[in-house]
């Protein structure tokens, strides 16, 4: 599945540009670029030199287990059914974002090795 993530900066500044309209306004989102789930995956891998290590589980299955757990913990099955669905669907809103995912994803890494010095 498909989606264009937008950078948090990108996001602000359509924040910013929301408070100036006024209210009732919604503006759609989306940062350049239309990766695949598994291709964001392998960007923050890239980001922090590691191996990817990606598992592929069915639909059917994530919304299996979300349905058995959620009688023994609601929340914890309601999580996993958002995350089953969200995963299974695409979700591509008009760019209005510049900055893409792996620059965002190579900042995070600097950083977070940067803490670890």
């Amino acid at each position: 599945m498909l989606t264009n993530p937008v950078h948090p900066i990108d996001v602000a500044e359509v924040c910013v540009e929301a408070l100036n309209l006024g209210n009732d306004v919604s503006i759609s989102v989306g940062g350049p670029g239309i990766p695949s789930r598994e291709e964001i995956a392998r960007m923050a891998f890239r980001a922090v030199g590691k191996k990817p290590k990606i598992l592929r589980i069915s639909r059917t299955v994530l919304l299996a287990s979300a349905a058995m757990v959620q009688p023994f913990h609601p929340r914890y099955g309601e999580i996993l059914e958002f995350t089953a669905r969200v995963f299974t669907s695409e979700c591509i809103a008009p760019t209005r974002g510049h900055r893409r995912l792996s620059d965002c994803f190579a900042e995070v890494a600097s950083i977070a090795m940067r803490r670890k010095e």
